[in-house]
Parts: C-alpha cells; sequence; structure tokens
C-alpha cells in the first residue's frame, strides 16, 4: 500500500506492507534515535510525534501515519536548558569543615540528554548494511516433542541463506544451563541449541538466517511442524519427579543432571 507523511520536515511518499510499523518506517528513513527497547509498549524509547502528540512507535502501524506529520525526539526543542557542570556532576557543599552532598535538591543525570535523544550508540545502530536477519521459530506449546519439522519450501525463499533445526544439533550432546551465575551453578544443565523436547511456550523451535526481514519472515511461515503435545507440567512436584511425559524415539527427553563436583583450577593474580 502507498503512504504518504511528512517526517522531520520531509514529504515522503513509498509503497510499504500493510503491517509495517511505524517505528521501522522512520528507522529505515534514518532516524536512529527511535530505538526498539522492550517491544511490549512499556519502555517508551520508541516515542514520536505524530501531529505533535506522543505515540509509540513500536505499537503503531506506519499505515496509520498516512497523511500526519511525524516528528522524532532530536527535532523537538527542548524546553528546559542545559543543565550546569555543577548539576552534571552532582551538588556538594560544606558543612561542618566536611564536604558532603546536597540532598533533596533535583540535577540532571550526565547522560540524560543523550539518552532522551537516542545518541548513545545501540546494537541495532552498527549493524553493517550486509549483514544477515535472524530469527527464531519458537513453539506455541508448554511442553511437547517435535514430530517431524519440513523447511524445504522454506529453504527455497530468496535470500535464505540457512535454517537450522534440532536435526543439525545432536541431541546427545553435553548440556548446558542459562542462568547466569557463575560456576558453581546449581540450576539444571538441560539446555541445547535447540531441543527436539521443547519446554515452554517459546522455545526454539528453528533458527532461521536470510538476507532481508521480509525473507525471514515469509520463510518462518512456510516451516510446517508436526507436534506431540504431552501435558504441561504446573507444579513443582510433579516436574521434581520427573513426570515430564514419554521420552521421543531418538531420546530427545533427558532429565536434568546433578551438578557434579569438578576440580577447578584457580589463578592467582
Amino acid at each position: 500500500m502507498q503512504i504518504t507523511l511528512t517526517l522531520n520536515g520531509v514529504r515522503v511518499s513509498e509503497e510499504i506492507a500493510p503491517d509495517m510499523l511505524l517505528i521501522d518506517f522512520v528507522r529505515a528513513h534514518g532516524c536512529k534515535s527511535v530505538k526498539r527497547g522492550c517491544e511490549t509498549s512499556n519502555c517508551g524509547l520508541c516515542t514520536v510525534f505524530m501531529d505533535d502528540k506522543p505515540v509509540l512507535s513500536c505499537s503503531v502501524l506506519a499505515a496509520r501515519a498516512d497523511g500526519h506529520k511525524i516528528t522524532t525526539v532530536p527535532l523537538l526543542r527542548l524546553r528546559r536548558p542545559a543543565a550546569r557542570h555543577h548539576e552534571l556532576s552532582g551538588m556538594e557543599k560544606a558543612e561542618g569543615g566536611r564536604t558532603v552532598k546536597t540532598v533533596n535538591k533535583p540535577f540532571r543525570k550526565k547522560d540524560a540528554m543523550q539518552l532522551v535523544t537516542g545518541q548513545p550508540v545501540y546494537m541495532d545502530d552498527i549493524i553493517p548494511q550486509d549483514c544477515l536477519i535472524v530469527k527464531l521459530l519458537r513453539s506455541p506449546h508448554a511442553n511437547a516433542i517435535v514430530r517431524s519439522i519440513n523447511t524445504a519450501v522454506a529453504k527455497k525463499v530468496p535470500g535464505i541463506e540457512a535454517i537450522f533445526t534440532w536435526e543439525d544439533v545432536p541431541q546427545d550432546a553435553r548440556r548446558y544451563t542459562q542462568a547466569g551465575q557463575t560456576y558453581p551453578e546449581a540450576s539444571p544443565y538441560d539446555r541445547l541449541l535447540i531441543d527436539r523436547h521443547v519446554r515452554f511456550v517459546g522455545d526454539v523451535v528453528a533458527i532461521v538466517a536470510g538476507k532481508d526481514e521480509k525473507c525471514v519472515d515469509k520463510a518462518l511461515k512456510l516451516i510446517k511442524v508436526d507436534y506431540e503435545v504431552l501435558e504441561a507440567v504446573l507444579d513443582f512436584h510433579t516436574a521434581k519427579e520427573g513426570q515430564l511425559g514419554k521420552p521421543c524415539p531418538r531420546g530427545c527427553r533427558q532429565q536434568a543432571q546433578p551438578l557434579r563436583p569438578r576440580c577447578v583450577r584457580q589463578r592467582r593474580y
């Protein structure tokens, strides 16, 4: 569909997909200050002004901006004057012969203006133009076995470079934990990059890499997955007893292994 709008004072007319979001449209036209921070309409980093009214561009279709004026934050005149140097570093005063911080006095953070205007360099701003787009196909089930997965049609989509499934990951490989603490970590070592046994809604089923987002999204829709849906485990008593459903034909369901003590070489600095 064709839309025409005014973006930061410049008239733009372009053919877009009906489901394109406003954030993707403005970023595609160089407005990198508009950030994708949460995709749940909570953080506000994607805020733009539509006819001088703030909207969350991650929740607005670009088609709704047709005929409107869109302004991004850096183009707005900031009402509050720039903070003075002593405000940036924290206000101090002498009291009783010693220097103390002044409390209950407003002062601006050092990076406040950079953050609100999108100046810091985020990962999405420095991605090379020729890099691949990678997206994940996720499970719609809380507990299931992937009986079969067909990617033949998806791989034929122009621009698709690779599609990985559980068949590309040895299911008897050493498992790991996704907990972020340092060793020793008591969480179960039960994860693989792609597991045939999906254990929660959103668990990874396939990884798709392509030259652009359009071809990757199309390929994701063409992947056919046959699930053996198992009863969801909703209490820790059942989980502790290992009642996670019957094992799959190739033994992909493995119980979490207890943490085994092992030698750790210590370094002295």
